[in-house]
């Protein structure tokens, strides 16, 4: 009797454990973090870093001398390594590698001299469609660097060189919705969308500081500047991944400033609204 008693109430245990709460998982940074890019099959070069995108499967690097794109799974399933095409302006490619940006099924990169937005399927490493970046007027809006997609709106947003901190909101398929300014003082303005709002900061800062003042700031879709904090990063472009940021620093190479490893901070105390966008 007493042993009968005794499994029941540890089966009675069991099941009610099976229901109270469990604590949260760590947040961690992606295993991608765990790689050497030396390594990889595709025998690409980890110091030309020019765009940076983490979605909830994949890191994706635009890399700007290379002219080429470099899409991985974190789980290492997948890897691309999608190169620029010729295009008809003399020895230039159309892939740039200045900016990336993805849904997990896309990525958007931008093709600074012909100004071009290319959308390339993840799986395939192919091509899927492009447009030519143009403004309210359908004018052609020139030198597009960075990009990013707004999960929140499904839209994607696109800053210029010299673009005195506007940026354009456009559909999937390029069509113009809005364009907006960013804060800050810089020739070129890397953003990443938020559920409240969007982080700002103007890359370059290093290779050229006075094309950067070297802080970050959070706006909100209104316009309204809420916060912002000194950044001592120094690279071409930032990406946003669960509380986590993540830049590239500048190296001097044979072929000039370049891109160099990928660093991460945590910064504290974010404001509200700076929660990610859902990405399916």
């Amino acid at each position: 009797m007493v042993r009968k008693l005794f499994v029941s109430a540890l089966v009675t245990g069991v099941l009610l454990a099976s229901f109270l709460p469990r604590p949260a998982a760590a947040q961690t940074a992606p295993a991608i973090f765990k790689t050497n890019f030396k390594t990889s099959t595709v025998g690409y070069d980890d110091t030309l870093y020019r765009g940076l995108a983490f979605t909830k499967n994949y890191f994706i690097a635009a890399m700007g001398a290379n002219k080429s794109l470099i899409i991985r799974s974190y789980d290492g399933t997948l890897e691309r390594y999608v190169r620029g095409v010729w295009s008809p302006y003399d020895y230039q490619y159309t892939f740039w590698g200045m900016g990336a940006a993805s849904d997990n099924k896309s990525v958007w990169t931008t093709g600074y001299w012909d100004n071009t937005v290319y959308e390339i399927n993840i799986q395939s490493g192919e091509v899927v469609q492009s447009w030519l970046l143009r403004d309210a007027n359908g004018q052609v809006i020139s030198s597009p660097v960075h990009i990013d997609y707004d999960g929140c709106t499904n839209h994607l947003l696109v800053t210029v060189y010299n673009g005195n901190n506007t940026v354009y909101e456009l559909t999937r398929s390029g069509t113009f919705v809005k364009s907006f300014q960013a804060p800050g003082v810089g020739t070129n303005v890397s953003i990443r969308s938020t559920k409240g709002g969007y982080f700002a900061w103007h890359s370059g800062r290093g290779s050229n500081p006075d094309s950067s003042d070297g802080i970050l700031y959070f706006f909100k879709r209104d316009g309204t500047t809420v916060w912002q904090k000194p950044v001592a990063w120094s690279g071409f472009d930032f990406s946003f991944y669960n509380g986590i940021f993540y830049y590239d620093t500048l190296v001097k190479t044979d072929k000039g400033v370049q891109g160099g490893k990928i660093l991460q901070q945590v910064i504290k105390n974010l404001p509200a609204g700076s929660e990610m966008c859902p990405v399916k």
